[in-house]
């Protein structure tokens, strides 16, 4: 039998009528995720023509990322750091996202065209095959100087299928679980 997301999985041995249980160490993932090319991953927003840039407009900036390894599509967790300058005189404007997750945003400080920096870690579950999006959305096309997003760390937090569990049968019906019968 295996358990998901341990470090080790229980094995059922039967000598002479008798049953034992072995601890093994679980197996990892024969083809590691590599998110190498993630890592520095930057997006650039062009100057604002009211802070003496030439855009006048709102803009949506994206670049992307492929992952290589893993197994497939199955979800991995991954802890993502990004770090970025926003906007500093309205909220809410200036978003930052990794894969349609929301990292940060500008702050309602009157600032004119001065630019803050931050830096925000969060969890993404993500699909190898997927790989990663970093996207920078303005909202208007005001109060840019130097507006960037970068991508500047990746850890493996969880591999979804590394352990080998699948999902089990049966239907919720009624609030009530109904089992499925193997022949």
């Amino acid at each position: 039998m295996n358990i998901c997301h341990r470090v080790y999985k229980r094995i059922l041995c039967i000598f002479s009528g008798l049953a034992a249980f072995a601890l093994v160490p679980a197996k990892a993932s024969d083809n590691p995720i590599n998110f190498n090319d993630a890592i520095g991953l930057t997006v650039e927003v062009e100057d604002s023509e009211n802070c003496d840039g030439s855009n006048p407009d709102t803009q949506t900036v994206t670049n992307f990322a492929s992952l290589s390894g893993g197994e497939g599509d199955c979800p991995i967790k991954l802890a993502i750091t990004v770090t970025g300058a926003v906007e500093t005189q309205d909220a809410p404007y200036d978003y930052v996202y990794v894969n349609d997750v929301l990292f940060f945003s500008g702050v309602d400080e009157d600032g004119e065209c001065a630019m803050t920096t931050k830096t925000v870690t969060k969890t993404v579950t993500v699909n190898p095959s997927d790989g990663i999006t970093l996207s920078y959305d303005t909202s208007d096309g005001l109060f840019h100087t130097g507006a960037y997003a970068t991508i500047t760390n990746i850890e493996l937090v969880e591999e979804g299928c590394s352990s080998g569990c699948e999902a089990g049968g049966g239907r919720r019906q009624y609030g009530k679980r109904q089992h499925s019968r193997r022949p």
